[in-house]
């Protein structure tokens, strides 16, 4: 009997290659369901496989599904689960990696394409930090005398916030946010009805950057005020309207939109008490610009002129499993030089959080590591939807220093 003979006529194997590029990414993502015999058992046993990875390169595989029998159904479930996530995060079913909005698609991805809510790319990408120690940072304050400047870094998610008043007659606000992949979400209504006050108060075209804090967004930066483009203007002078923004929400007296107004170290003392007053305030760290930069999407290799000093070393880690009986989850990193996944430990999850999924990519705040072992004091921050699972490598831990 062979494997044609055990499978019904309702089940079929599936496979699907995705792509996403997108600034400095170029990634591509194939998942498989896939029907295996079992010859002892003359049995089928249904599998879902994966494999990822930077186009061109060397591509990591994954089973996503363990165990002796999985049936159909189950199996289906998961793959469908698989590529729908995939979507959400602005995966493409076409090779030109173009964030997947499309309506007409090949009819074996048609049923699982049509029940994703996609999400609309934006054409905004975010400047991101490169993350420096301290010694680091003081030699950056050292080269850049006079200017630097000092922000919070905030534990939120990036958004960005773009509107726009629209109409001749009866004119309202457009607000589009933006995820850290410059892919469309929701913003709450307390926070849009702010912004729409905002906009109409100002100049009725801004786009901001922001940190989205859960109840309330915090700008950081000002990318576009009435028809100017402000992302070629150096950080110093992008601070004054900013600080045009801070002065409107103040007569609106509203908590759901702050502004974290850089503070300009004088000298080094300053410099450094400044870190010190964020690490009493139990903050995750602290951002440092040199006043003359650019805003310019993605990290650079090197420098860059924005950084980020953090008190609390925290990981992207990957959900291995959700235990049976506690109220906690396994973590897993891949190990990029034996190309395979590996437990780093367990963290609870508290009944006021989102429990997260098996595969599920989630932020946890730890200590330090240790080097072939576990997360030492492991503490659950949230999912992470705007990441891929290609960010939860083993590389990114830091380890105890006398290890």
């Amino acid at each position: 009997m062979g494997l044609a003979d055990l499978i019904y006529a309702t089940e079929r194997p599936e496979k699907v290659t995705l792509y996403f590029k997108q600034g400095s990414s170029d990634k591509v993502y194939q998942a498989q369901l896939i029907a295996e015999q079992d010859m002892q058992r003359a049995e089928v046993r249904w599998t879902v496989r994966a494999a990822y990875g930077r186009r061109g390169s060397s591509m990591r595989h994954i089973s996503k599904l363990q165990g002796d029998t999985i049936y159909y159904t189950e199996a289906k479930a998961v793959y469908d689960k698989l590529v729908q996530s995939k979507l959400r995060k602005g995966y493409s079913p076409g090779p030109g990696g173009t964030p997947f909005n499309a309506t007409k698609l090949h009819a074996d991805y048609a049923a699982v394409f049509d029940s994703v809510n996609r999400p609309e790319p934006t054409g905004w990408l975010p400047q991101l930090l490169n993350q420096v120690t301290l010694e680091e940072a003081h030699g950056i304050y050292r080269g850049n005398e006079g200017n630097i400047l000092l922000q919070t870094k905030w534990d939120g998610e990036r958004r960005a916030v773009m509107c726009n008043v629209v109409g001749r007659t009866t004119m309202h606000v457009k607000i589009i946010g933006a995820n850290r992949k410059g892919l469309e979400v929701p913003l709450t209504d307390a926070v849009r009805g702010t912004i729409d006050k905002l906009c109409m108060a100002t100049t009725q075209i801004l786009i901001l950057d922001t940190e989205d804090m859960g109840d309330y967004l915090v700008i950081f930066d000002v990318l576009k005020y009435g028809r100017e483009d402000l992302t070629r203007l150096p950080y110093r002078e992008r601070v004054i309207y900013l600080r045009a923004i801070s002065e409107a929400l103040s007569e609106m007296n509203t908590p759901f939109l702050m502004v974290d107004m850089p503070f300009k170290p004088l000298s080094f003392v300053e410099f450094c008490g400044y870190i010190e007053d964020a690490k009493e305030r139990n903050e995750e760290g602290v951002v440092i610009r040199v006043g003359s930069t650019e805003y310019l999407p993605g990290k650079p290799n090197t420098g860059g002129g924005l950084y980020k000093l953090k008190f609390k070393e925290s990981a992207t880690c990957r959900v291995e499993f959700i235990h049976p009986t506690k109220s906690s989850v396994g973590l897993e990193l891949f190990d990029e030089v034996k190309q395979q996944w590996v437990s780093v430990g367990n963290t609870t999850i508290y009944p006021n959080n989102t429990f997260p999924d098996a595969d599920d990519i989630i932020e946890v705040e730890y200590l330090y590591a240790y080097p072939g072992g576990s997360l030492y004091q492991p503490v659950f921050k949230g999912p992470r939807p705007d990441i891929d699972e290609d960010a939860a490598v083993l590389s990114q831990l830091k380890y105890k220093k006398d290890s």
